[in-house]
């Protein structure tokens, strides 16, 4: 009784504590969007992936950061020159994945 006490205490420990962040690899932006009351976000032509169960699969929000907008600047030109990009989501900004860094692809 002992034992099954001990790990029912383990795996509540790892299932309230545990975090889904998930690096997202070589995706199309499809669109860009300011809300200028509300941040930076984006869409990617595939499909969308919400790791932390935020609640969103339609848009992606950038943290809000001392280089959100050199962030967003990337999105831009990610989008017109039709790049790729990687990016990190980590934890939620509301209902939205939050993305931490984004990486543009030659």
């Amino acid at each position: 009784m002992r034992l099954i006490s001990t790990l029912f205490l383990i795996s509540a420990f790892f299932s309230t504590n545990s975090h889904s962040a998930k690096n997202v690899d070589n995706k199309i932006v499809s669109r860009v969007h300011v809300n200028t009351t509300g941040g930076y976000y984006f869409k990617t032509a595939s499909s969308m992936v919400d790791p932390d169960s935020c609640g969103s699969t339609s848009w992606y929000k950038l943290k809000n950061g001392s280089y959100t907008k050199e962030a967003f600047g990337l999105l831009l030109t990610a989008k017109v020159a039709n790049k790729p990009v990687s990016f990190y989501l980590n934890g939620c900004s509301g209902t939205y994945p939050s993305v931490d860094w984004i990486n543009v692809h030659d």
